[in-house]
């Protein structure tokens, strides 16, 4: 019962574009506002807006502190495949303007990858940049070869197997080269973590 008649969830966006609902640069009395920044775990990709990490992180600040007179609000402005340097844009440009007491800046592994969506030099088109797991060399064939072997459960299951096994290896190559000191995703994302550190502490 959890998802839609299709396997499905809906996700309902402001007229920002984030999710929930629409975002005040005015503070109630009273109210203690956090801002949350992310890719698609703080956005809550294929969950329900109240079972985000946002959402529940002030649900239960509410019944924590129920009585003392302070309410706590979640504004999520996760975008499926912002990195660091695309919330610290959304800091300087949105998020101050609502006027949080705290930011949560969601940090994992893929913050020092290149933007996911570019504009294209030539044709002045947004275009998506391809992912680790798109890249030549990396692209494993999804299903064993066409041999009869492989009509067997067994045979399947170990082609499966080492097939996992190699994917794994090529994404843990990946994200240890994607943190290299001379890598600039790397050096772009510590500058602008830096940099978010910074404004939160000025404002």
């Amino acid at each position: 019962g959890y998802f839609g008649k299709d396997n499905e969830v809906d996700h309902i966006t402001n007229s920002a574009g984030f999710r929930g609902g629409e975002f005040s640069t005015q503070k109630p009395e009273n109210t203690f506002r956090i801002a949350f920044l992310g890719d698609s775990f703080t956005f809550g990709e294929g969950v329900l807006f109240e079972d985000t990490y946002a959402e529940q992180a002030s649900i239960l600040l509410n019944q924590r502190y129920a009585g003392s007179g302070v309410k706590f609000e979640s504004y999520n402005f996760g975008v499926g495949g912002y990195n660091t340097a695309q919330e610290l844009y959304a800091l300087k440009n949105i998020v101050l303007r609502t006027l949080p007491d705290a930011v949560v800046v969601k940090y994992d592994v893929s913050e020092a990858e290149s933007s996911l969506y570019r504009v294209d030099d030539t044709t002045q088109e947004i275009a998506r940049s391809p992912r680790w797991y798109e890249e030549p060399g990396n692209i494993l064939e999804p299903l064993p070869p066409d041999k009869f072997i492989y009509k067997f459960r067994l045979p399947k299951l170990v082609w499966q197997f080492f097939k996992n096994q190699k994917q794994n290896k090529l994404m843990v190559a990946y994200y240890k080269s994607i943190f290299k000191e001379k890598n600039p995703g790397w050096q772009e994302s510590r500058s602008a973590l830096l940099e978010i550190i910074k404004l939160c502490g000025n404002n």
